[in-house]
C-alpha cells in the first residue's frame, strides 16, 4: 500500500509541477508516462494500467528588429545672391512635411552644387547634431552670361533615437539662375 500511495503521490506532484511549469519530468511505473516540456499541462483521464500524457508548447517571438520608418520627404531650396567678394549659395534642407530644417545626424548630410556658374566638384558637409543650412561664397563668373546654379541631396540613412531607422529621400533644388553683366 505504501507503494501505490508513493506512486499517486509522485504522480500528483509532477502533474502539478507540470501545471507551474518546471521543464521537462518524466515519470515511468506501471506503463505509466507522464512529459511535460511547457508551461502548462493538465489532463483528467483515468489510466489504469496504460495510460500517456504528454505536452509541448512552442513559443515564438517576433523579429528583434523593428519596423523602419518610412523614407521621409525633403525639400531642398538654394538662393544665389551676389556678394562684394563674390556669389553666396545659400540653401537649406528641410523636411516635406512639416518645413522644419533637418539636422545632421550620424555622418553629416552633404550637399553637392552643379550648374554653369558654379565650380566643379563643389560639395559641403554639415556636421552631427548642426542644422542642415549651408552657406557657401564662390568667385563671381569672370565672363558676362547667365549662368544656372543647382543644388543636390543625395539622400541619407541614419539611426535615430529608440533604434528605429531614419531613410531621407533625395532632393534637388530648383534651377536658379544669375546674370552677370
Amino acid at each position: 500500500m505504501r507503494g501505490i500511495t508513493f506512486t499517486a503521490f509522485a504522480t500528483l506532484l509532477l502533474v502539478t509541477s507540470g501545471m507551474i511549469g518546471s521543464g521537462h519530468i518524466a515519470l515511468a511505473h506501471n506503463s505509466r508516462v507522464i512529459e511535460n516540456s511547457g508551461n502548462y499541462q493538465e489532463s483528467q483521464q483515468l489510466c489504469g494500467n496504460s495510460c500517456t500524457v504528454t505536452s509541448s508548447n512552442v513559443i515564438t517571438q517576433g523579429s528583434a528588429s523593428r519596423t523602419a520608418l518610412p523614407p521621409v520627404g525633403t525639400h531642398l531650396s538654394l538662393a544665389v545672391n551676389n556678394v562684394t567678394n563674390g556669389l553666396s549659395l545659400r540653401s537649406s534642407l528641410t523636411f516635406s512635411a512639416n518645413n522644419q530644417i533637418v539636422t545632421a545626424s550620424t555622418g553629416g548630410l552633404s550637399i553637392t552644387y552643379t550648374g554653369t556658374g558654379v565650380p566643379p566638384n563643389l560639395v559641403t558637409t554639415v556636421q552631427d547634431g548642426f542644422p542642415a543650412n549651408f552657406f557657401i561664397t564662390i568667385n563671381l563668373p569672370t565672363t558676362s552670361g547667365t549662368y544656372t546654379f543647382q543644388a543636390h541631396f543625395a539622400g541619407a540613412t541614419f539611426p535615430e533615437e529608440g533604434g528605429l531607422t531614419v531613410h531621407l529621400l533625395a532632393s534637388d533644388s530648383p534651377v536658379v539662375m544669375f546674370m552677370v553683366p
